[in-house]
């Protein structure tokens, strides 16, 4: 009875996020997804874990190959076909579910450990990944690292080396896929499951993975720490940032209701510290795992909400409510209220989770919904036509360059993009732009050519400074003169993009051929002439 109670509860976790995330099916690509699969398909073999010229093409601030392999993987059995990109995506969440379960179950009652895999089911980071063809290395990371813990716990539990032999494969294929789950093996320490001898003989294969990772890391990406920003400012104002990074992170984790859930999980944690002071060791070591890798993140892009940066932590939360609720009920002795509150506990706290999943996900929706429309237009354009991308699609420009990139490699040419006050680069017959109210692509009204002559005009008059260098995978700027308003890189690989006076940030660009404009809080553009730099040189241009 009891193992078909389990089997049951693998089953619905196998379900529930096909009944939570069917919609993506149907979806087209997002985000980063089409440059994900260009790199993908332009990139031969396995090259993209040991050459770092053909990995840095894709990213200069983190080593993630396995998310190529991945998108490698799905291009070879479906081609560039969403949906089964999506079903794959899907059905890695499924399986994280599952391995939650079951590495729940070394600790937790199967109903306890159940209400643990759906809680992380229905939390909004766990929606945010899921919807992402290009967070699937998160998803797939985190799979990869439960089973290289189970392979570990199964080797202290059996006293067989040769588990964590296995182990340390899954984890050495984990730390190929995020960074984020580096850190492991630290937490494989740390685990309450035999003495600490013994965890040092059976940890020691994970070490020489992590010892390999540093230099790995070091010779693919030519630096050992990660992030999006260059360093830059003192010490003092990055810990401030840290500070207030940490401060932000209950609620964005919790969403609305997170002081009721924080007070509940802050007396169920100070139980647990209370009755086995050996949990506080642990909590003090999973916490420094899963957060530490955050610290780079909180300068650029900035940790701003509950999307794929939250993953790894929302999902230790939700195991850790699965272990500190056994303690409760390995004392359900003591009386009744021991055995509900952990099972009522994880239902209120699954409760707000998906109602905050639901209003997050209406957020993201009218994103998610501008993109796929210009994209669909970007991928089936004709010859002459034209398209004034949104300012949206203008910052995430790589998604553009993505699907103008896959055209190319199968002969065709896209549209003409149009962008505010850079010269026209070909000739349009019919210009289209996105339609935010209809949520749909809409030919330009009135004279074609006056339209056009505006959009691209800029002032060629008024002073403008740009300073700037390009290295092997950093940019620096320093421009001027104005104080207000907004400065842009302009160029057709970065779109219109909205940059500091001042600022550094990692890139990689065979050559740039760019476009600095500055638009008054009045409205008034001006602009430089189109620029060009290659990796190491530097451009100094002034007017007058």
């Amino acid at each position: 009875m009891r193992l078909r109670v389990e089997w049951a509860y693998i089953g619905i976790l196998l379900i529930a996020p096909f009944l939570l995330f069917h919609g993506v099916l149907g979806a087209y690509w997002r985000a980063d997804d089409p440059a994900i699969l260009l790199h993908a398909v332009s990139s031969p073999g396995l090259s993209a874990f040991y050459d770092p010229l053909v990995w840095r093409k894709l990213s200069p601030s983190n080593l993630t190959p396995w998310l190529t392999l991945s998108f490698q993987l799905d291009h070879r059995l479906a081609g560039a076909a969403p949906a089964f990109f999506y079903a794959h995506q899907v059905i890695a969440c499924a399986a994280v579910a599952v391995a939650a379960y079951v590495l729940a179950r070394s600790w937790a009652p199967p109903l306890v450990a159940f209400l643990g895999g759906l809680l992380f089911l229905v939390g909004a980071p766990t929606a945010s990944v899921a919807e992402l063809l290009m967070t699937r290395h998160y998803l797939e990371g985190l799979l990869l690292a439960l089973l290289a813990l189970l392979a570990f716990l199964r080797a202290l539990e059996r006293r067989q080396l040769r588990w964590a032999w296995m182990g340390s494969l899954a984890y050495a294929l984990a730390v190929t896929a995020k960074e984020v789950y580096v850190p492991l093996v630290l937490i494989l320490l740390a685990v309450p499951r035999g003495g600490l001898r013994e965890r040092l003989r059976m940890v020691w294969p994970f070490l020489i993975v992590a010892g390999l990772y540093v230099p790995w890391r070091g010779y693919m990406l030519g630096a050992l720490l990660g992030g999006y920003a260059a360093q830059t400012g003192s010490p003092g104002s990055a810990l401030v940032e840290i500070g207030h990074a940490a401060l932000r992170l209950p609620a964005l984790v919790l969403g609305p209701q997170w002081r009721v859930l924080g007070a509940a999980l802050l007396v169920l944690l100070a139980i647990g510290v209370r009755r086995h002071l050996h949990f506080a060791a642990l909590a003090g070591v999973v916490a420094l795992a899963v957060l530490a890798p955050l610290i780079p993140l909180v300068r650029s892009p900035g940790i701003t909400g509950p999307d794929r940066y939250l993953f790894v932590p929302w999902f230790v939360l939700c195991m850790g409510v699965t272990f500190l609720a056994r303690i409760g009920w390995a004392h359900r002795q003591d009386a009744r209220w021991a055995v509900l509150a952990p099972v009522l506990l994880c239902g209120v706290l699954a409760g707000f989770s998906l109602s905050y999943q639901h209003a997050e996900r209406a957020v993201r929706a009218p994103v998610y919904r501008e993109f796929e429309v210009q994209g669909r237009f970007i991928d089936q354009a004709q010859a002459r036509q034209g398209m004034v991308p949104s300012d949206g699609l203008l910052a995430g420009y790589w998604y553009a360059t993505g699907l103008l990139g896959l055209r190319a490699q199968a002969g065709a040419a896209g549209p003409v993009m149009l962008i505010r006050g850079f010269p026209q680069q070909a000739p349009v017959d019919v210009l289209f732009r996105y339609d935010a109210a209809r949520q749909d692509m809409r030919p330009v009204e009135g004279a074609l050519q006056p339209f056009i002559a505006q959009w691209t005009a800029s002032d060629q008059s008024d002073p403008l400074v740009v300073d700037l260098r390009l290295y092997d995978a950093a940019a620096s700027w320093k421009l001027g003169p104005y104080d207000q308003g907004q400065y842009f890189i302009v160029s057709e690989s970065t779109g219109r993009y909205p940059i500091p006076r001042e600022g550094r940030i990692k890139i990689v660009f065979d050559t740039l051929s760019f476009q600095i404009q500055h638009q008054s809080p009045e409205g008034r553009l001006t602009a430089s002439p189109v620029l060009n730099v290659q990796p190491g040189g530097h451009v100094a241009w002034s007017r007058p």
